[in-house]
């Protein structure tokens, strides 16, 4: 099962930015850590068939808007990426 969420955030405590996060997470067995390290570069895939692109163009995507992703498995059970968005 999968589900996502939203909520707003104060970004930079200084000057009160804000900003919104999207999570995205599911209840499968996680990504191993061999892979999760890896999984924002360029050209690498766990699959048969694909380029390994994907994430790596969300990630630079998500840069050039000033944001951020980030991901990390749950601890009991599944993934979480979460996409950091400033509100400007």
């Amino acid at each position: 099962m999968a589900s996502v969420k939203t909520r707003h955030i104060e970004i930079d405590a200084h000057n009160h930015g804000q900003g919104i996060v999207i999570s995205i997470s599911d209840t499968g067995p996680g990504i191993p850590p061999n892979v999760i390290e890896n999984i924002f570069d360029p050209f690498f895939t766990t699959k048969e068939v694909g380029l390994g692109l994907g994430l790596s163009i969300s990630y630079r995507i998500m840069e050039s808007l000033g944001g951020k992703i980030e991901v990390a498995n749950i601890a009991t059970g599944g993934a979480r990426f979460e996409l950091y968005l400033p509100n400007e």
